[in-house]
């Protein structure tokens, strides 16, 4: 199935509108019918990058790709792993979307409702760990 094409936008601020119109205003409905919704101040975490705190480009351009994840059912989602306290989290979910793109949720109230976490782009050792050892997604 092929993934939306890249956002091309000029500035930082356009994509802060289009998130906000995109995700914001009203939730995304997941294929397995959890309404996830997007906070605004998320942007500045899922759209920077860590190491430096710098607007991410290359995060944003592909900002399209989380509706698209959240909605198919054919790409596959894991509970996600809590690095502190070394446990994986059911109510953590991620989507692993084109084979290296990661959609980061919450899921809670029995897995009625959830709020976007983050998204990026993962390297291949991320990607082989999650694939081998995280469980697969079961609601809550």
């Amino acid at each position: 199935m092929p993934t939306p094409p890249l956002l091309t936008l000029s500035l930082e601020s356009d994509y802060r509108e289009y998130f906000i119109n995109k995700y914001c205003k009203s939730p995304v409905i997941t294929h397995d019918t959890i309404s996830i919704r997007f906070k605004v101040n998320i942007f500045d975490h899922a759209f920077f990058e860590n190491n430096d705190q710098s607007f991410s480009f290359r995060r944003a351009t592909r900002m399209d790709w989380i509706e698209d994840a959240l909605t198919n059912s054919c790409y596959p989602s894991y509970h996600g792993w809590d690095n502190k306290k070394m446990v994986y989290l059911k109510k953590r979910r991620v989507t692993l979307y084109d084979n290296n793109f990661l959609v980061v949720t919450e899921v809670f109230n029995n897995g009625i409702r959830g709020e976007f976490i983050t998204a990026y782009t993962a390297n291949q050792n991320k990607i082989n760990m999650i694939r081998s050892k995280s469980p697969l997604w079961r609601s809550i």
